[in-house]
C-alpha cells in the first residue's frame, strides 16, 4: 500500500519539523539551562520542551486518526470465514471420543427438528457427565445445512464449551470464534 505523494510529503516535512525543533531545543538547553544565574530561562526551557512534547504528540495523534480515516476504515478486504467442518486427525480423534454407542439417528437425516432433538439431547448427556457422546450429537447437529443461525451459534457455544473441558483449546476457541460469528449474522 502506497502513501502517494501528498503522504510522503506531510511525513518528510514532519520529520523535518521535528529535527529542526529538537534542534533548537539542544541549544536552548545548552546554553541557558546550566547557568546558576538564569533560572527563569531554565524554567522556560522546561515549558518550551514540555510544549514541543505535547506538539508533536498532538501531531502523531491527528497522523494517526487521518491515516485510519483514509485508509484502514476503506478497506474492503474482507477474509472468508472459516470452514464449519474440520477435518478429523486419527490422533484428535483417539483422543477425543472413546469407543462409544452411536447415536439413534443416522447423520443423514439431519434438518431443523433432529439439529434441535440432538442438540437437547447432548445438553442432557452434557449434564450427566457424557462429554464424550454429546460432542459427537453436537457434530452430527451441526452437518444440517438449513438450520437457523441462533441455533447453529447455541451449538457452536455448546461444543466449545464441551471441547474447552476436554483440553482441547484449539477447537474450543474455533468453535467460540464461529458462534460468535453466527450471532453476528442473525
Amino acid at each position: 500500500m502506497t502513501l502517494g505523494a501528498w503522504g510522503v510529503l506531510t511525513v518528510a516535512l514532519l520529520w523535518v519539523l521535528a529535527a529542526v525543533g529538537w534542534y533548537l531545543l539542544a541549544r536552548l538547553w545548552l546554553r541557558e539551562l546550566f547557568v546558576p544565574g538564569a533560572v527563569s530561562t531554565t524554567v522556560f526551557a522546561v515549558l518550551l520542551a514540555t510544549l514541543w512534547a505535547v506538539l508533536l504528540g498532538w501531531g502523531m495523534l491527528f497522523w494517526s486518526l487521518y491515516h485510519y480515516r483514509r485508509y484502514y476504515r476503506h478497506n474492503r478486504r474482507r477474509l472468508l470465514p472459516p470452514a464449519l467442518r474440520a477435518p478429523c486427525l486419527p490422533r484428535q480423534e483417539l483422543k477425543l471420543v472413546p469407543p462409544c454407542p452411536s447415536p439413534s439417528v443416522p447423520p443423514s437425516y439431519t434438518d431443523e427438528r433432529t439439529a434441535a432433538a440432538f442438540f437437547s439431547r447432548a445438553v442432557r448427556l452434557a449434564k450427566r457427565g457424557e462429554s464424550h457422546q454429546a460432542i459427537e450429537l453436537l457434530r452430527q447437529a451441526l452437518q444440517a445445512e438449513n438450520i437457523p443461525r441462533l441455533l447453529r451459534a447455541a451449538i457452536l457455544f455448546r461444543l466449545g464449551d464441551l471441547y474447552a473441558r476436554a483440553g482441547e483449546k484449539g477447537l474450543a476457541r474455533t468453535c467460540f470464534i464461529l458462534a460468535q460469528t453466527e450471532r453476528r449474522r442473525a
